[in-house]
């Protein structure tokens, strides 16, 4: 057998047991293809030929995945916080750049528009979310937009990620603490796309707004680091 083969045949059973009746099957499915590796998506993505546009590529495993995401596609909150790790992971391996072995930055095997495409439906997917009534499923859909802007920035200008912004900033205000703790992580990367000089008031609002929006973003977390060293010191 080729190894081409091996991830196409594996994954074809993957593929199956997305649909399958057990929640705890579908959630091990979804959890494995996030675990694939980049050389195994180039064979899924472009069935082992030369990778072309975004347009020419498979994209049945991902759109099935990213479906998975909202309540919409998978009624199980537990699929669904699996389905958004899932692409998290896959956003890390299939935008972001790769490292030899000597630390040396390495070509990588999808094109610009591949990733303004992925990033485009994971913001899509992403935005519901957040919303979610699961305390898992923001959790996660804040890690999948937190590993997709961090991939980004290594790759091409995005300038969508950046109406990403409010929406986790909102999750700040959340009443879990695994979400809150996400959701700072999250601005941390989705802030790249708001304050780089390059994506500065592109989207046609003033540097002042801006900067009043960034002076607010530094006082509310401020309040929450406050709040977080006060319960932990009992004062």
């Amino acid at each position: 057998m080729e190894l081409a083969v091996v991830p196409e045949s594996f994954c074809h059973l993957l593929q199956s047991a997305l649909k399958d009746q057990s929640s705890a099957v579908r959630t091990c499915a979804v959890t494995s293809f996030g675990s694939l590796l980049v050389t195994d998506w180039v064979v899924l993505l472009s069935h082992g030929s030369f990778i072309g546009s975004a347009s020419s590529l498979d994209w049945t495993r991902i759109d099935s995945i990213l479906s998975m995401c909202t309540p919409n596609g998978e009624r199980s909150g537990n699929v669904r916080a699996a389905a958004c790790k899932a692409v998290g992971d896959i956003c890390t391996v299939c935008v972001g750049s790769l490292l030899s072995e000597e630390g040396l930055e390495k070509a990588v095997p999808f094109s610009d528009d591949f990733v303004v495409a992925i990033a485009t439906k994971v913001c899509s997917e992403m935005e519901q979310a957040l919303n979610d009534k699961t305390v898992s499923v923001r959790s996660m859909g804040l890690f999948a937009i937190g590993n997709t802007s961090l991939a980004l920035k290594d790759r091409c200008a995005f300038l969508s990620m950046n109406r990403m912004f409010p929406l986790v900033y909102a999750c700040i205000g959340d009443k879990d603490d695994k979400v809150v703790g996400n959701a700072i992580r999250t601005i941390g990367h989705v802030s790249y796309f708001v304050y780089t000089p390059e994506f500065l008031s592109n989207e046609g609002g003033s540097v002042s707004d801006d900067l009043k929006l960034y002076g607010s973003l530094l006082s509310n977390l401020t309040g929450k680091v406050h709040d977080v060293l006060c319960d932990a010191t009992g004062e």
